[in-house]
């Protein structure tokens, strides 16, 4: 019985990887577990909240690489980490609401990279002094460009509300389940369960062939019952 849930996993994942998901989340009591998390490009910009075009900037840089690569038939495909997601939201913020030059930013990134940590940098402490960014080492010492004059406050970034926001921003909502829609650069424009790239025929053929409805849910996190219903009345492609 195992063998069959885990090949019908496994199935259901190539499927979306070789649609190029836009997210693939292992769920654990309907949350999102944080050492999991594959996003693809598409969705760490809505998560993050910049354009693609600024985020495959950040990548070229070396501010921002994707943690995860699976190899599709002769393609890597690229998805990122929570933490890569966290780490992106903070440069968000310093750059764009601190105003922070991208320059001083990827040089703050690069020092600390060289401290070979065991925790990634999205769990490190961040803060701003005027145009200046700060990162504390574990050790309790403060880095930055230069030490920050006296007469300035530092205004430390709310990792933890950062983190929370971005797991929030990755949840389906509940009130789309059962819904299905059309978008444009989507599955080719087809039918799919609305805030997924999961095609409505796909689950539907998962239906014909006999397979139950804890077994899909399984194989696609993304879904709830009502979207199970849903593909349940529509009939199969010949």
């Amino acid at each position: 019985m195992d063998g069959v849930a885990n090949l019908v996993r496994a199935v259901a994942a190539r499927e979306l990887m070789l649609a190029d998901t836009s997210v693939m989340i292992e769920t654990m009591d309907s949350a999102v577990r944080d050492d999991v998390v594959g996003a693809s490009v598409s969705t760490a910009a809505r998560v993050i909240g910049v354009s693609r075009d600024r985020l495959i900037g950040w990548e070229k840089r070396g501010m921002l690489v994707p943690k995860f690569g699976t190899l599709v038939g002769r393609r890597r495909v690229w998805s990122y980490s929570l933490d890569d997601l966290v780490l992106g939201r903070i440069i968000r913020v310093l750059e764009i609401e601190h105003k922070i030059h991208v320059n001083k930013i990827s040089k703050m990134i690069d020092q600390a990279r060289m401290w070979e940590l065991d925790s990634p940098l999205a769990s490190l402490n961040w803060s701003v002094s005027g145009r200046e960014v700060i990162v504390d080492h574990p050790d309790g010492a403060s880095h930055g460009d230069r030490q920050p004059a006296q007469s300035l406050a530092k205004s430390i970034l709310p990792v933890d509300e950062i983190r929370a926001d971005a797991r929030r921003r990755l949840e389906r909502p509940k009130e789309v389940a059962g819904h299905t829609e059309r978008r444009r650069g989507v599955q080719g424009g087809r039918e799919v369960f609305e805030g997924t790239r999961v095609p409505v025929e796909t689950v539907a053929r998962y239906i014909d062939k006999g397979f139950d409805d804890d077994r899909i849910l399984a194989s696609f996190p993304s879904l709830r019952q009502a979207d199970i219903d849903e593909a349940r009345r529509r009939p199969v492609a010949v």
